[in-house]
């Protein structure tokens, strides 16, 4: 059996205090680097400092919103039009490392003028694909979840036309992922629960994924181990650092898990209600886990390893309320979800790519049998 798209990225772990000799090793070779992080996270993470003490020449560009826009996207590309980039350095969630995959992808094909028209058309018909003169990115995580720092693909959410789109390039796997827990300290408890509970939507769907392997397998499993025995600890107590350093380790195994396989109905249920009621990433594909796994194991009955590492299936719902009491509950109605509108999120919940990348089949009545059973 051939097993192909094993993450090519270099992920490389940061002793404290090691993080800017890492980033500025990666520069070595660069004059111009782009470094992107939202404001806060520039602040927290010192992206000033860091671009003063560089040989290279850094620009620093700090408006990054939450569940990036086509425009957000746009606004990027025009503050650094004008300037030459030869590497991108990303300190950030996966919000902030997707648009950095999006700059990467459109920054040299829009030489002949820019406009907000030209980056749409380029994302939503995927013209970025005849360009393979990307700029390459250092990945660094802030959040234990994401896993934009090991996969090829961003997402970036179009308002206009009212869904979700995928930039999706194996150009764009960053060249370095540098895992520094020190940057995930400060996360308070809803953001940690969250991305962790993301890097866990990631592990499960890959486990069942069509496009599974015996390999990716194994390596989301010991993802899952890890972030059964160490979420609930960081959700106990913020500043045990060796927790946050496994959680680091767990969402990175996660991460190369899912990047070999795409995710499945979990995530395609939950773009929907990001979009239309803001339910934070992570719950949204979270909340179906339970459901989605169930109705899968007639296809994959080995979801029972699954069940095993919980102690079963009710092991499993136990662990999901318990690490998440106190901080979020994790029913629909509690993130403002209108029960009138679940058909409504039902029909849309069918995204090519992830939908069909589950191994049942599952129909639109499935789906809002499964919404109305989390409401």
């Amino acid at each position: 059996m051939k097993y192909d798209g094993i993450c090519p990225v270099e992920a490389r772990f940061v002793k404290q205090d090691g993080l800017f000799p890492e980033i500025y090793r990666c520069m070595e070779e660069s004059k111009y680097v782009l470094v992107l992080a939202d404001r806060d996270t520039a602040e927290r993470a010192g992206a000033k400092e860091l671009c003063a003490g560089a040989q290279a020449k850094c620009v620093l560009f700090t408006d990054i919103t939450p569940n990036p826009r086509i425009t957000d996207v746009f606004r990027c590309l025009e503050a650094v039009q004008w300037e030459p980039t030869d590497l991108i350095v990303a300190i950030g969630g996966g919000s902030t490392i997707d648009v950095a995959k999006c700059v990467s992808a459109l920054k040299r094909m829009m030489r002949g003028g820019l406009t907000l028209e030209k980056v749409a058309d380029a994302i939503r018909n995927k013209k970025y694909l005849g360009n393979d003169d990307v700029i390459d990115i250092v990945a660094v995580p802030t959040t234990a979840g994401t896993g934009s720092d090991v996969t090829k693909w961003a997402t970036v959410w179009d308002m206009e036309e009212g869904k979700k789109l995928s930039v999706d390039s194996p150009l764009l796997y960053p060249k370095v992922s540098l895992q520094s827990a020190d940057l995930t300290m400060t996360m308070p408890p809803k953001l940690t629960l969250s991305t962790g509970l993301d890097a866990l939507s990631h592990a499960m769907e890959s486990f069942w994924a069509r496009a599974r392997t015996p390999v990716n397998q194994e390596i989301a499993l010991s993802a899952i181990s890890i972030i059964r025995d160490y979420l609930p600890k960081v959700m106990e107590n913020g500043d045990d650092r060796t927790a946050r350093e496994k959680m680091m380790l767990g969402a990175l195994l996660a991460g190369i898990a899912f990047s070999c396989t795409r995710t499945t109905a979990c995530h395609s249920i939950s773009y929907p209600l990001t979009m239309e009621y803001k339910v934070p990433h992570g719950f949204a594909a979270a909340l179906t886990l339970y459901d989605v796994a169930k109705l899968n194991e007639k296809d994959v009955p080995e979801i029972a390893r699954i069940w095993e590492l919980f102690g079963g299936r009710d092991g499993f719902k136990k662990w999901m309320n318990g690490v998440s009491e106190g901080v979020q509950e994790l029913r629909l109605s509690a993130f403002g979800v209108d029960r009138d509108g679940m058909k409504d999120m039902a029909e849309r919940s069918f995204t090519l790519g992830r939908m069909d990348n589950n191994p049942s089949e599952i129909s639109v009545q499935d789906v809002y049998h499964i919404l109305c059973g989390i409401y």
